[in-house]
């Protein structure tokens, strides 16, 4: 089992194609260990609300986690205007490297499964329904460069993977605002940081490729938290735990889509 701190080494992952390649990047992506203990003396220059927020997030000493498994609940809907649906779902992250986000979708009359998944620099997305019909297949470019953009934000929940390093790096905003750039597959990642005077998190907010607008045209929108409404500590991290999210939060035309609620976290 290989075992490496995750800033240091780019991990070669297999591309998913289909619900086995998903199993296969998500076991893949578990075997990205623990790296070194978290050391505050190594973020003394970090702007002051980048500081507040790995102190408040990472207990001293911790290892610096290589991955980490959710386990979810909640409800989304699936275009904008649409009843929100019950939601269950599972998700491995490991920042820098891929995810694997595994969902059911459950309305009463119908049953939706499927996964949305990065590695090695590819996108896909595969939904059935009743896990027999193919209703979403989508790859490419567009798929993988939102995707990438998706694995940049959710690392606000592994903190460890946000600690500076090569291919990461902060940058003050405001008072209350710090910028996180994050390097995935060598592209740069920007994601802003909205934190209150006790290191919690209340906003992350990026610029994200997607077509979730009028036009149906890909370009730069805005993507991000509505809202962050608790936050729990799993072992020794402590990450958002009840949120939603969306594209355009604060805009005229906001299409806030996903709220979940944090069941479990395992850190590895």
């Amino acid at each position: 089992m290989d075992e490496f701190h995750p800033h240091r080494y780019r991990y070669r992952l297999l591309m998913v194609t289909s619900s086995s390649g998903a199993s296969e990047i998500w076991s893949a992506l578990s075997r990205i260990r623990n790296g070194e203990p978290f050391d505050p003396d190594d973020i003394v220059d970090l702007p002051a609300p980048a500081r507040r927020y790995l102190l408040h997030a990472i207990r001293p000493g911790t290892p610096l986690g290589g991955h980490v498994h959710l386990r979810m609940h909640g409800h989304m809907r699936l275009r904008p205007g649409s009843s929100l649906l019950p939601m269950e779902a599972e998700q491995i992250i490991a920042p820098a490297h891929g995810f694997v986000w595994r969902a059911t979708v459950s309305p009463w009359y119908l049953r939706f499964v499927g996964h949305d998944s990065y590695a090695n620099g590819q996108g896909h997305m595969l939904w059935k329904l009743w896990d027999m019909l193919t209703v979403v297949r989508a790859s490419g470019p567009d798929i993988s460069r939102s995707a990438a953009d998706r694995l940049a934000i959710e690392s606000i929940f592994l903190p460890s993977s946000l600690v500076p390093g090569p291919g990461v790096s902060w940058e003050a905003v405001d008072d209350s605002t710090a910028r996180v750039w994050i390097k995935i597959d060598n592209d740069p990642h920007a994601v802003d940081l909205a934190i209150d005077d006790s290191g919690r998190l209340v906003q992350a907010r990026m610029l994200r490729w997607g077509d979730h607008n009028p036009e149906k045209k890909y370009g730069m929108d805005s993507f991000g938290t509505f809202s962050i409404n608790n936050e729990r500590t799993f072992g020794s991290f402590t990450i958002p735990s009840c949120f939603s999210v969306g594209w355009r939060p604060g805009a005229d035309n906001p299409f806030e889509f996903l709220f979940a609620e944090i069941d479990n976290a395992e850190f590895g």
